[in-house]
């Protein structure tokens, strides 16, 4: 691993290096490093393809701030990728309820006694608006 020069003091890297800051390096000793260290040059970056920085500029925009506001509340991932890696488990699963499986529907005591109550209100104000023109309508009764 390469020392961090830049945690040492300014002498210190001076005679270590064997150099100094007001005469730099003899052009023989540039010469002879660049020989057996290289050029001083970071590694140049893989390009990326047109395609991808196409789809990376969609990436931050596709998940607006509400919808990822919703997905931490949730505690499913933000990110684009991981939020499509997350549906195609879902997916994957194949644990699926049908719409009217009464595994999806709550039913309590007071719920069923309000809705019988509501059909039976329904059936007669049905009845009665069915004979509402006639001279004798039918009356409501429950």
């Amino acid at each position: 691993m390469a020392k961090k020069y830049y945690t040492e003091s300014v002498p210190d890297v001076e005679k270590e290096l064997k150099t100094s800051l007001d005469a730099g390096l003899s052009d023989s000793e540039a010469k002879a490093r660049l020989e057996k260290y290289g050029p001083n040059a970071l590694a140049a970056k893989k390009k990326e393809s047109m395609f991808m920085r196409f789809i990376d500029q969609f990436k931050d925009f596709m998940i607006d701030e509400k919808t990822k506001e919703i997905l931490i509340d949730f505690g499913l991932p933000t990110d684009l990728t991981q939020l499509l890696f997350h549906a195609c488990k879902l997916l994957k699963n194949n644990q699926y309820l049908l719409d009217n499986d009464m595994m999806n529907m709550r039913i309590r005591s007071s719920e069923i006694i309000a809705q019988e109550v509501y059909q039976v209100l329904t059936q007669a104000y049905g009845s009665y608006r069915k004979t509402a023109h006639k001279k004798k309508p039918a009356k409501i009764s429950v």
